[in-house]
């Protein structure tokens, strides 16, 4: 129970922040789409970005984002010693950024085969 709203807090704050520093400004908004993150949905999943609503598809990376971060926390939270902590952060981590990557992608690409 206490990794379950450790979770949800951590999800919940990095989502808040995620959210005002970028989708509420337009012009940070604008320099998502020459992100890291769109530019490797594009190359690895061919996809064809600007048919989305860039509002929609920035909240989609967003959650991503965020479940994965939360995730880390979570699962590093575990271990009490702190080298271990940030040693298993690291290795939950890259995992997790392909795997949500993959998900997200493969969810994209089944919408743009929709349209």
């Amino acid at each position: 129970m206490k990794q379950l709203i450790l979770w949800l807090f951590s999800y919940s704050i990095v989502y808040f922040v995620y959210t005002m520093l970028v989708i509420r400004k337009e012009e940070k908004l604008q320099k998502m789409k020459k992100s890291t993150e769109f530019n490797y949905l594009k190359k690895v999943y061919h996809l064809k970005l600007n048919q989305f609503d860039l509002k929609w598809l920035t909240k989609k990376v967003i959650m991503v984002n965020c479940f994965i971060i939360s995730i880390t926390v979570t699962l590093a939270s575990l271990v009490t010693n702190m080298i271990g902590m940030l040693l298993l952060g690291f290795i939950i981590l890259f995992p997790s950024i392909l795997l949500g990557y993959h998900v997200l992608g493969k969810y994209l690409q089944k919408k743009e085969s929709r349209r």
